[in-house]
């Protein structure tokens, strides 16, 4: 769907459907990682009697633990984005229209942006202990510190759950707009 959206000329002049094609994306990203975490577990214990050793840095440099250690805050500040993105669009509709295509590629580089910290963290911890041994199976919670897995996903809930709320004067506003219009009129 995302790349219908951005390779059909009709959409893609549309910021909406910009927006949404780079939300399918971020979904597609972030079901990836689990698929490839679950190739790689499964190739592990099925080709293997005991999980082999390896290092930190081997576990962080595969592609499931790198997309993990980006997408699970991204996620989060995603959905807050989306619902301030809802939320000024109903508040400032004239203003929201005159918005450039490059709003959406903003709010999505944005987000992006808000997760260098815990990215550049991530590197730096696994960095000052590329050697020590972690099991084969490279888990995310084992190839970064505890506290960061921690924090990652906090991340995520704190942002997902502050924009539970920004939809609520987006519902009210949209309850308004039916009983203000003619079709809705006759049929009282």
């Amino acid at each position: 769907m995302a790349c219908v959206i951005l390779i059909t000329p009709r959409f893609v002049k549309q910021k909406e459907y910009v927006l949404l094609a780079l939300n399918v994306l971020f979904d597609a990203l972030f079901g990836l990682q689990y698929l490839l975490a679950g190739t790689h577990l499964l190739t592990v214990t099925v080709t293997n009697e005991y999980l082999p050793v390896t290092t930190r840095l081997a576990c962080y440099t595969k592609l499931y633990v790198q997309l993990m250690i980006v997408l699970t805050p991204a996620m989060g500040v995603i959905a807050l984005a989306n619902a301030l993105d809802r939320l000024y669009l109903i508040t400032f509709p004239g203003k929201y229209h005159k918005l450039t295509l490059a709003y959406p590629f903003f709010v999505v580089g944005g987000a992006l942006l808000c997760c260098v910290p815990t990215t550049a963290t991530a590197f730096v911890t696994v960095i000052s202990s590329a050697s020590d041994p972690e099991l084969g199976n490279c888990l995310v919670q084992d190839t970064i510190p505890k506290w960061l897995q921690f924090l990652l996903r906090i991340i995520r809930i704190v942002t997902t759950v502050v924009a539970i709320p920004l939809y609520l004067p987006i519902i009210i506003k949209i309850k308004k707009v039916p009983s203000g219009t003619p079709r809705k009129r006759k049929s009282n």
